[in-house]
């Protein structure tokens, strides 16, 4: 997948905005923020995050959030995929 092909693509610019492109056609719009909605992205953030997680040292934004092991490395063909959703998985190199 690469960035042309999601529907959203979210960042994080400040302790207080991100940023939501979306797919072309769509129209844009602004969104209040809310204490729901931050949790919502800081865990997606987590989530989707590789090796590194940054936050305002006067922020404890990442308490309680489960944090995963880094993830050096991504699945980088259909065919990995395809053994990983049949849980056949293989030393892919």
């Amino acid at each position: 997948m690469t960035v042309g092909d999601a529907a959203e693509v979210q960042v994080p610019l400040d302790r207080r905005a991100a940023l939501s492109m979306r797919e072309a056609g769509r129209e844009d719009r602004l969104v209040p923020g809310s204490a729901k909605i931050a949790a919502d992205l800081n865990q997606a953030f987590v989530n989707n995050a590789r090796r590194f997680l940054f936050h305002h040292p006067a922020d404890d934004r990442l308490a309680g959030l489960p944090l995963p092991q880094p993830r050096p490395r991504e699945l980088s063909s259909p065919e990995a995929a395809a053994a990983l959703a049949s849980n056949t998985w293989t030393q892919i190199t």
